[in-house]
C-alpha cells in the first residue's frame, strides 16, 4: 500500500497526466494505481450505500 501513496509523486507531476490517464485505460486505472499493481473498484450493496475497496 505504501508503493500507492509514494507513486503518487510522478502521477503529479507534468500537469496530473498520472490521474488524467485513468479515464483512458481499460481498468480505469491512473498511473500510481498501475505502479502499485492496485485496482480500486466500486462496491455497491443492496441498501444503496456505496464504499471503494482497493484490490492489491
Amino acid at each position: 500500500m505504501y508503493n500507492r501513496f509514494s507513486s503518487y509523486i510522478p502521477s503529479t507531476l507534468l500537469l496530473c497526466i498520472g490521474f488524467i490517464m485513468a479515464s483512458f485505460t481499460k481498468r480505469k486505472q491512473g498511473l500510481h494505481d498501475m505502479i502499485a499493481n492496485t485496482v480500486v473498484i466500486l462496491d455497491e450493496r443492496q441498501n444503496g450505500a456505496k464504499s471503494l475497496k482497493m484490490l492489491i
